[in-house]
């Protein structure tokens, strides 16, 4: 299986990410709806990989599917949010608990 290209997987991965984990992020990044949800993501690093390449993706369901699973809202997936700057991914990590205040980036919130 080839690796994803790197800006679909978190911009921080480990090296010590596995294939299966690589894999998953790329089944998000595909769009498949049905394989997302027949997919058992071990990890909260799994849910987390494939929200930020659901995100990157612009792909609101998939992303939902994955905070309902409850993956982290974590600098790497807001990073992944900044950077497509959509409203609508905003939105959805809102519903999902995100705060707007948090500190993003050391002392900074993601206004600033």
């Amino acid at each position: 299986m080839p690796h994803p290209e790197a800006k679909y997987l978190r911009p921080a991965i480990s090296p010590s990410t596995t294939e299966a984990e690589r894999h998953f992020a790329q089944i998000c990044a595909s769009g498949d709806y049905e394989k997302v949800v027949e997919s058992e993501a071990r990890t909260q690093q799994y849910l987390t990989q494939g929200l930020c390449a659901a995100i990157y993706h612009k792909d609101l369901r998939i992303a939902e599917i994955l905070l309902n699973k409850v993956a982290s809202i974590d600098s790497d997936v807001l990073s992944a949010a900044a950077s497509v700057k959509s409203l609508p991914i905003f939105q959805l990590l809102l519903e999902h608990g995100w705060d707007i205040n948090a500190p993003f980036l050391g002392n900074m919130t993601m206004l600033m």
